[in-house]
């Protein structure tokens, strides 16, 4: 929120010139710190031999090479003065050092997210140190190859990923601070995300007053429509539009997992995709030459970071942390929900997506995906916000 009243006069006049107003370019008179997402790029790769296969430190580079080269940013991922990476399945201690090696970007401070702490973190976090002045040029990379692993796996081989040396660690580690499961969760049998959500969702069917047919109906009906913007999102996993029909009935290809949740309602993590982020200030990416028209202005990024385990919750079918952090983001951005056309619900299962709406007072039948979320776009592990950033 730093970052957002900092820069308010700049971003006020970006937004006349967005919502159609006249005005000569608002971009020449805002301040010169005013962070700016300059170039993003996602790279989503299938391969059906494990040799070809990228490891994610290489994808994570695939996709900053792609931001810059879209932006004609190359100079940026030179003169990036950090570079911060959300952690995911893999085990490299230190994955922004390699990066910064690639890049060229010697000299830049790494910053490793452990899970837990929320993908916006770090993008609020760059933007807040950009308008500080405490840094001008930040990249953010995520990425995972969990498909790559199935190729390895299935011809019984363990895939190689790039090595560092002992002791590697990063300069800066970003760790939650409570445990996200509860000792009695794991005790009791319902440590699994999939179990989890499968009790929000019954408390939601409970609370809306829905027969179960009535529930799994419309559960299956959002799913469907995720689908459909998917098969038109030519970076989507998985490009095939599914009837309601079929995601709600098990079957061989689409067993039941925890009710009311069959295969097809998971987020898909098995996927070869990143996703690369390059932020900067204003003056910076004038000097970059990139033009005013690719610049995107961040206006606000609200974290609720307080956890609260699934068993000690007072009531399931509620969210007051996303309620808060909602309201918090929307006023320090001066927006009303009916302004904003394009959103991106976060989409693990549908539980998430259906209280995320409820929270935010987004009314029925507006779009909550430009992606098709994370079951047919793809879930890679902890990057899913960066890859729909860049679609956004």
């Amino acid at each position: 929120r730093r970052g957002a009243r900092g820069t308010a006069g700049g971003v006020e006049g970006a937004l006349r010139d967005r919502f159609g107003n006249p005005s000569v370019s608002a971009a020449r008179g805002i301040e010169p710190r005013t962070p700016v997402l300059a170039a993003w790029g996602a790279v989503e790769r299938r391969e059906s031999d494990p040799e070809r296969a990228r490891e994610p430190i290489r994808l994570m580079i695939d996709a900053l090479e792609r931001a810059a080269e879209a932006a004609g940013a190359g100079d940026l991922l030179r003169r990036a003065d950090s570079i911060r990476v959300p952690r995911g399945f893999w085990g490299y201690p230190d994955p922004a050092r390699i990066l910064a090696a690639h890049v060229g970007a010697s000299s830049a401070r790494t910053e490793l997210a452990e899970i837990g702490v929320l993908q916006t973190t770090l993008l609020g976090e760059a933007a807040r140190a950009i308008a500080a002045g405490e840094e001008e040029v930040v990249l953010i990379a995520g990425g995972e190859a969990r498909d790559r692993e199935r190729l390895f796996a299935r011809g019984g081989r363990t895939p190689s990923y790039e090595a560092q040396p002992a002791g590697t660690a990063p300069d800066r580690l970003l760790a939650p601070r409570g445990d996200i499961l509860h000792p009695l969760e794991i005790e009791r049998g319902i440590a699994m995300p999939v179990q989890q959500y499968a009790m929000i969702e019954n408390a939601l069917r409970a609370r809306d007053g829905r027969t179960v047919a009535e529930h799994r109906r419309e559960v299956a009906e959002l799913w469907s429509g995720f689908s459909r913007v998917a098969a038109e999102n030519p970076h989507a996993w998985s490009r095939q539009a599914l009837s309601p029909e079929e995601i709600a009935a098990p079957s061989a290809a689409n067993r039941m997992l925890a009710f009311p949740y069959t295969k097809r309602h998971n987020s898909q993590w098995n996927v070869d995709q990143a996703a690369g982020l390059i932020l900067c200030s204003a003056e910076a990416a004038r000097r970059a030459g990139i033009p005013e028209d690719h610049w995107i202005f961040p206006l606000a990024v609200a974290d609720s970071n307080h956890m609260v385990p699934l068993a000690e919750r007072r009531e399931l079918a509620a969210s007051p942390g996303f309620r808060l952090a909602a309201r918090a983001a929307l006023d320090a951005a001066g927006l009303a929900v009916e302004r904003i056309s394009l959103l991106e619900i976060y989409s693990c299962f549908p539980a998430a997506v259906r209280v995320q709406a409820r929270e935010i007072g987004i009314a029925p039948g507006h779009s909550l995906t430009v992606t098709g979320g994370m079951a047919f776009a793809g879930g890679p592990l902890n990057n899913f916000v960066l890859q729909a950033l860049a679609r956004l």
